[in-house]
């Protein structure tokens, strides 16, 4: 809120390095960072408007629709206004500082959850995610961890499935 009591929103407005850190801390600390205010009212609206739309046409033919879930897949195809979110700070200069400085969007979808629905498991067809420590952070890694062993990583050929990657 302004002075005022007028609502304001992250959305278009740049972060201090500060506050960058702050939340790229939280992220690391609780593995999460959920941000409040960052897209108007109007603007979730149009959004969710456009989802429907996507969801709809299905132009790229790659939608599924289940009594759980309505998901739109690679929306950057299809959604204009999803093209719009890749430039909006703070958000892309938090995935830049949280990421790397050249990162890029390889993965943007949206889904709808009806009552009672929804996504009941975690990428179970995903590998664990660690940050990189050593190594070459641009190779594609597979970690495996066992009970009686520390994380290992280990080259394979098939890439790692991540929202953004670098360039």
């Amino acid at each position: 809120m302004d002075t005022r009591g007028v609502p304001t929103y992250l959305a278009g407005q740049m972060a201090s390095p500060e506050q960058l850190e702050a939340w790229v801390e939280a992220f690391h600390r609780e593995g999460l960072l959920f941000l409040e205010n960052v897209l108007s009212p109007d603007w979730c609206t149009t959004l969710r408007d456009d989802l429907d739309r996507t969801l709809r046409e299905n132009k790229n033919g790659l939608n599924r629709i289940s009594d759980k879930t309505r998901l739109s897949h690679r929306l950057f195809e299809t959604s204009e206004l999803n093209v719009r979110l890749f430039d909006l700070d703070p958000i892309v200069s938090l995935a830049e500082v949280l990421i790397a400085p050249n990162c890029h969007v390889i993965h943007n979808n949206s889904f709808q959850s009806p009552p009672g629905g929804g996504i009941t498991s975690w990428h179970q067809d995903d590998h664990a995610h660690y940050i990189v420590t050593h190594g070459d952070p641009r190779r594609p890694t597979c970690i495996s961890q066992s009970s009686s062993s520390p994380p290992t990583t280990t080259s394979q050929t098939s890439p790692i499935s991540s929202t953004a990657a670098p360039k």
